[in-house]
Formats: C-alpha cells, sequence, structure tokens
C-alpha cells in the first residue's frame, strides 16, 4: 500500500457550523438516499469535498484507501454527539471518488482513542501498512483531540505524513523544524558525549559557524575519557613512562575535573571511581590557591558531604546503587563548566547548558499552550485556575514557564507559586490552518527571546484545549524547541467527560505522556548510524540513549540494548544494588571477554573496566555475616574478607568492618594471588582515576612515572585473567554452567548489525505529494 489519506469526520462535512442536535438530524435526513450527483452538489465546499479535490492531485502515487474516522453512537446523554451517523452520510459520495474508503469507529473524540484506533489499523496484518507507506491528513474539520492522536500516533511511529491546511490553496503545513539536522549535535553536547563528534564517519553536522570533524571534539572527548597518552603527549617522556610533574598533575587533574563534571550530564557515574578520585582532590581545601588542582570544597567536613563519600566509594568497590549528586557539589560542576565554555571555542557555539541536571522536584519545565476562550461552544467552560493547578501538579517541577497563545476572547485571570504566564498574542484573528506555521514561527521566537527557556530540563504541550490551528503550532513549536533545547518533549493530555459542547474541563485529569522529539521527525537513520558505532566503543548506554530517541522500530532495539547493558554491567533480577547472584557470576568470564573489545584503541580503559566489572560481578554485603544467594546457597563471612559457602566453611564467621569491601568467593582469593588478575589489579590502581597521581597530590607519597599499558599486554593479561578465573569459579563451584567467553560480544555484534540496518540515507521528511501544491 503506497499511500493512505485520513480524514477525521465532523458537522462541517454536511455543511453546518456548530449545529443543534436537532439540526444535525435534520440535515443527515435531507442527505440521506440522495443520488450521487444531488449528494456531491450539497456536499461541494465542505472539508471532505475540499480533501477529495486535493489528493486528486497527488500525481506520483494515488490514494490507494482513504480512513474516515467517526466516533460511536452512546447511549448516555453527557457524551458529545457521535459523528457515525455522518459517516455514514457522506460515504457513498467519498466511495466514488476513492473506492477503498471505509470509516473506522472510535469510541470517543480523545487523543487517546485516536491513537488507539490507528494503532489497531496499522498493526492489522490484512491492512499491510509498511515505512514506505505515505499518509496524508488535513488539518480542518473534526473534532481537534482526534486529529491530534491521529498526527501524533504517525509521527511517533516514523512514518512519512503530509499535513495539509484545509482551506485557501491547501498549502502544506511544514513538519520539519529549522535546525533540524544538527539536532543530533546539540544533544550529544548538552550530554556530554563528545566521542561521537570526534570520530563520527561521516562527521555530524554542527552549527553553521563550526565545522564537521572539528579536531577539538577530539580534545574534548580524549581529556573526558582521560586519554593518558593524547594529554601528555608534549610532556617530557622517560623511558617510556611521564614523571608526576606539577605538570602532569594538573594536566590529569583538569581531565578528571572534567570526566567527573560530564559524567553527571551522562548519568554514567556507576564505578564511583571518578567522583572518588575528584572528590579526594576537592577536599583538600587548606592547601594553597598556587597549589590547587580543581576547586576545593569549602567545608569538606559536612555530614552530608561525608555521607556522599561514602556512598560513591561504596559505588567504587562493586555496588551498583545511583547516588543523588549533593546539592554543593552540583552548584560547584556547573560553575566548572560554565567557566570551561567561556574558554572553548567550540561550546561557546551551544547554549550554557548545565552539567548536572536537578532533581525532579527542582526542574525547570517550557510549557506551550494555547488558551481558550471563556466559554465556547467546542471547548466548554474552561477554569482557568483549575487548569493551571493540573498543569502544575502533572509536571512535579520546580518552576513552570507557561508560553501561551492569546487572543482577543482569551481571559488571563489565574496565577500559581512557581508558575511564570508568559502571553504570546496571536498575530492572525482568524487562525485559519494556513496560517499555522507563522503561529509556531511567532512562538519559537518568543522562546528564542527569553534565554531561560533554553537551559530548562524540559518542554511540555498542553492538548488539546485551545482553537486547533494553535495547538497544532504550539506541537509543532514544542517539536523544535525539544531538538533546539535537547531536552524531553511531554504531551500533557487534558481528559475528562465529553458533554453536548465538548470536555467537562472540571473534570479533567492532565497525564504527563513523554515521547522522544527525535522519534517525530524521521532521524531513525542518523539515530542508527551514531548508536552502531557506539556499541563498536562499547558505550552501550549511549546507544541506548540514542535508541530511546528513535521511532518505535528502533525504541524495540533499545530495549534489547538495554538487556546487553543489564548483562554486562547491570543487575539482573536474580540480583539486588549490594549482593551477586548464580545467575551474574555465571557471565563473569563473558563481561571479562567484552572488555577485549576495546584493548586496541583504549588499553588501560579496557582493564579499569575488567576491575571494576568483576568487583561489580562479585559484589556482597558489607553489613552482615551471613547471607543468602541466589542458587547458590548459604554464605557466611570469614577473616580473609571473603563470602564462602556456610556448609563448606569451618572458620567463624566475621562481622565485616566498616568500610571494608568483601566480594564472593574466590574473587578476594584470586585478585590478591601471584597471576594475571592481580596484574590487572595493579594497572587499574595505577589509571589516573583510581590511585595514578592522587595520592602525591593529596598526601604528597611518592608515586611511579606514569606508564600506559601496551595493547598486545592487556590482551595477553586477559587471557591469562581469563583461565584464572575459570579454573578458580569450575573448583569453588562445579555445578556452575558459565556463559561462553563470547557470549556478551556475539550478542553485542549481533544488535550493532541490527542497527546498521536502519542506518541507511532516509528519504526527507514530508515531501509527499508536492505535485499537489
Amino acid at each position: 500500500m503506497n499511500r493512505i489519506a485520513v480524514h477525521v469526520v465532523g458537522a462541517s462535512d454536511l455543511g453546518m457550523h456548530e449545529p443543534t442536535l436537532a439540526e444535525t438530524a435534520t440535515r443527515i435526513t435531507e442527505l440521506t438516499g440522495l443520488e450521487p450527483s444531488a449528494l456531491a452538489d450539497e456536499l461541494a465546499g465542505t472539508p471532505i469535498d475540499w480533501f477529495l479535490r486535493k489528493i486528486k492531485k497527488l500525481d506520483d502515487h494515488p490514494v490507494d484507501k482513504l480512513i474516515l474516522i467517526a466516533t460511536k453512537q452512546h447511549d448516555d446523554p453527557r457524551v458529545q454527539p457521535a459523528t457515525q451517523d455522518l459517516a455514514e452520510v457522506i460515504l457513498p459520495f467519498v466511495r466514488q471518488r476513492v473506492p477503498a474508503t471505509t470509516v473506522e469507529q472510535i469510541p470517543l473524540p480523545s487523543i487517546a482513542d485516536a491513537r488507539h484506533g490507528l494503532e489497531t489499523f496499522v498493526d492489522n496484518a490484512a491492512n499491510a501498512i509498511g515505512k514506505e507507506t505515505q499518509w496524508e491528513l488535513p488539518l480542518g474539520g473534526g473534532a481537534t483531540g482526534v486529529l491530534l492522536g491521529v498526527m501524533f500516533e504517525l509521527l511517533l511511529r516514523g512514518h512519512d505524513l503530509t499535513l495539509w491546511a484545509a482551506n485557501g490553496v491547501g498549502r502544506r503545513i511544514s513538519l520539519v523544524p529549522r535546525g533540524l539536522n544538527t539536532a543530533p549535535a546539540r544533544w550529544l553536547v548538552r550530554h556530554r558525549y563528545y566521542e561521537p563528534l570526534a570520530s563520527s564517519d561521516p562527521p555530524l553536522e554542527v552549527p553553521p559557524t563550526l565545522s564537521p570533524g572539528d579536531e577539538h571534539w577530539q580534545k574534548l572527548a580524549q581529556r573526558q575519557r582521560v586519554d593518558v597518552s593524547a594529554l601528555l603527549a608534549d610532556q617530557l617522556k622517560e623511558n617510556g613512562a611521564w614523571k608526576v610533574t606539577d605538570a602532569v598533575q594538573a594536566i590529569l587533574a583538569e581531565a578528571v575535573q572534567a570526566a567527573f563534571a560530564e559524567g553527571l550530564a551522562r548519568g554514567e557515574i556507576t564505578d564511583g571511581a571518578t567522583a572518588r578520585t575528584w572528590l579526594s582532590l576537592a577536599k583538600h581545601a587548606a592547601i594553597p590557591e598556587n597549589k590547587q588542582l580543581v576547586r576545593p570544597l569549602l567545608d569538606p567536613k559536612d555530614p552530608k558531604i561525608k555521607e556522599w563519600r561514602k556512598d560513591i566509594v561504596r559505588l567504587s568497590h562493586g555496588m551498583h546503587k545511583p547516588v543523588p549528586t549533593h546539592p554543593v557539589i552540583r552548584t560547584m560542576q556547573n560553575e566548572w563548566a560554565t567557566t570551561r565554555r567561556a574558554k572553548d571555542r567550540v561550546l561557546q557555539e551551544f547554549p550554557d547548558w548545565p552539567v548536572a541536571p536537578p532533581p525532579l522536584t527542582e526542574r525547570t519545565v517550557v510549557v506551550l499552550r494555547a488558551l481558550s476562550r471563556s466559554t465556547t461552544p467546542d471547548q466548554g467552560e474552561i477554569d482557568d485556575q483549575f487548569l493551571l493547578d493540573r498543569i502544575f501538579e502533572a509536571l512535579g517541577a520546580g518552576q513552570v514557564l507557561s508560553f501561551e497563545f492569546v487572543t482577543g476572547m482569551a481571559r488571563v485571570t489565574a496565577t500559581r507559586e512557581g508558575v511564570e504566564r508568559i502571553p504570546v498574542t496571536v498575530i492572525d484573528p482568524k487562525l485559519r490552518p494556513d496560517n499555522v506555521e507563522q503561529c509556531r514561527d511567532q512562538l519559537v521566537g518568543a522562546l528564542l527571546a527569553d534565554p531561560r527557556a533554553v537551559v530548562a530540563d524540559e518542554v511540555a504541550v498542553l492538548l488539546p484545549i485551545g482553537r486547533k490551528a494553535l495547538v497544532v503550532a504550539a506541537i509543532l513549536a514544542g517539536i523544535e524547541w525539544s531538538l533546539h533545547a535537547a531536552v524531553p518533549l511531554t504531551l500533557l493530555v487534558a481528559e475528562g467527560d465529553h458533554g453536548p459542547d465538548g470536555p467537562v474541563i472540571e473534570t479533567t485529569r492532565i497525564t504527563a505522556e513523554k515521547t522522544r522529539p527525535f522519534a517525530v521527525l524521521g532521524l531513525d537513520s542518523a539515530l542508527a548510524h551514531l548508536a552502531a558505532e557506539a556499541l563498536t566503543r562499547l558505550d552501550i548506554t549511549l546507544a541506548g540513549h540514542l535508541l530511546e530517541r528513535g521511532s518505535r522500530t528502533l525504541q524495540a532495539l533499545a530495549v534489547e540494548v538495554v538487556n546487553l547493558q543489564c548483562k554486562a554491567f547491570g543487575v539482573p533480577p536474580s540480583s539486588t544494588d549490594d549482593q551477586t547472584s548464580a545467575a551474574e557470576v555465571a557471565f563473569a568470564r563473558a563481561r571479562l571477554g567484552l572488555c577485549r573489545q576495546i584493548v586496541d584503541s583504549n588499553p588501560w580503559d579496557a582493564v579499569f573496566l575488567a576491575i571494576a566489572m568483576l568487583e561489580h560481578t562479585f559484589r556482597m554485603p558489607s553489613d552482615t555475616k551471613n547471607a543468602t544467594v541466589h542458587e547458590l546457597g548459604e554464605f557466611v563471612l570469614i577473616p580473609n574478607e571473603e563470602w564462602v559457602p556456610a556448609e563448606s566453611n569451618t572458620m567463624s564467621p566475621i562481622m565485616p568492618e566498616p568500610d571494608t569491601w568483601y566480594y564472593l568467593a574466590p574473587w578476594t582469593a584470586v585478585r590478591s594471588g601471584q597471576g594475571a588478575c592481580r596484574e590487572l589489579n595493579k594497572w587499574r590502581n595505577r589509571h589516573p582515576l583510581s590511585h595514578g597521581f592522587v595520592d602525591k597530590a593529596t598526601q604528597d607519597e611518592k608515586t611511579r612515572p606514569i606508564r600506559v599499558p601496551e595493547p598486545a599486554d592487556v590482551a595477553t593479561l586477559l587471557d591469562k585473567a581469563d583461565a584464572e578465573l575459570t579454573k578458580a569459579l569450575a573448583d569453588r563451584y562445579p555445578s556452575l554452567i558459565l556463559e561462553d567467553r563470547d557470549a556478551l560480544i556475539m550478542e553485542l555484534v549481533r544488535l550493532r548489525d541490527e542497527v546498521l540496518k536502519f542506518a541507511k540515507v532516509p528519504k526527507p521528511i514530508g515531501q509527499s505529494g508536492a505535485a499537489a501544491e
């Protein structure tokens, strides 16, 4: 099926404007049973007549099917009059033009029912809907909620949709925002993912003032990942190593600072090592200013800071529970980012975005809405205060910046603490469909004029209250702003009882539905390309984030990527944040094998990741001496700081000591033995994010020169560590079946290949039907 047209049936299709029930019934009687030619004369100039003439002019592909969406009859007199009978009246007229026309009925004229109805139609295999199917939708008559539901469901699915203004010459309403092609780069910068900007092939499109693939992105990426060889390339090297001089300390401290602050933006401080190292530098407030490597904490003995330190140290020893960032530290990182941006020529081309997102209750949210007229036949009575309160409660934010389309008939009366109302006076008083783009541009202009809007944490659009043209303009502005500000897009859907005059707002429930700004714009190809590159680099977190922002096809792959991440770095259902399980221990070899993927490009990172993953794999509680490990049985803690099976233990259990970390046997013995695991652990401790220079910087201890391990040496160590660990696990748990060493690698490669199938050159959005103009 090549092309499908969708029309929302309304009273205007019968040539009526806001009729009473009696007038509608009379009109239906008049039209029922008319000859085709007479019926065509009666319906001339109506929205359905206009739409049929418009789609007839599409000369590249004819319309194969037309769907009339109508609401069902209800016995409840409070429910808005159905349009089912109206659809049946115009059906013979429509089928003269498009024989394959059907009527799809939905319960109510709501966004949710429209989306569900379209979802059922598209998912029905008998309808043979494919990605190549082109959709045509007019903006004119019919219920606003139904139109919006159809429009958004198609966009979220990544379908090719053309929206027509059903008046005048019938212009196409562009769904493509300005700056679309730079949207991925803006999102990556806001969330501090510099590696794709440095290495993506082909280079990502950036603002016109910058050059794609600018070499400075590489410097930012090297600093962020603490790439010692690149960072110290200009420093004197003796016998293949760098002495820890003041200059070397300053360079590495700046990298640690960047890795910590920018890691907050990515939500990736999962092992705690970066946070712990930064804190070790920052808590030394008493040292002279000329010796300060990072900005010091003013009160490092603050009990809450000390508690935060305890939590992040737990993370650096295998625990997995996320740790909220202390407000003082969050403020410090944002101030560092602002200072750093002022010195960086590429970051200056982007807004001063914070690196540390605030707690949910402290977020700033931009709300876009169209104020309704105080009392209208199509909107019912609007209680402005009630609606404002429901919006604020649904968002749960600290501050709301409400940008509101205002017409001459709208009244702005309500106020609420935490909400600032910013009126945007509509230029076009007639609010015709062909002025949607002008209204969108006006709203985006108001957002651009307020510097707070681009650094807000979220954008939300209230639907479906307000004039149809303004609500559609608000949606399109919301999509554009979510891309420009690189923030999530939320739909606030007003739902309530429907009466003869539309939604009864006094019973409205405002529900917030998260969506993704990229999903509605056909950027699947770019997202898939970036996600495949991220999987190649073992940046599974980024790959998942990118795929989640695509259409539903990519979102299905995102679920698989998240499952892979759980197996590789996470906590499976049988485990807890602070205790492993048999299922997780079975993945020990596979987790270690996954680290080999980055040995050639980042050998030291491979070592660091290997030890972090194994400590996480064998984590055990540090507040008890007895524990039950899922499918392995009862365990006790013994003096050599290992948890061993209770049934074979002959030693007296001990209570854990504070700030001491314990692991399931045989990890402690293997790590402290004389083999490859011990060597890997030594290399991990020499890393700048561990003890590589921080001990000298904070305690003036003698530190060995910094030497980066060779890829071949790391590969050999990982091979030997695999053999060592396999034997130790077989001896300790002979009945435990270990996952194959390549199990996670094979899954990674399979997923990358699946993602690459979507990384093709996309067709421009909204280009169908050009000849009709």
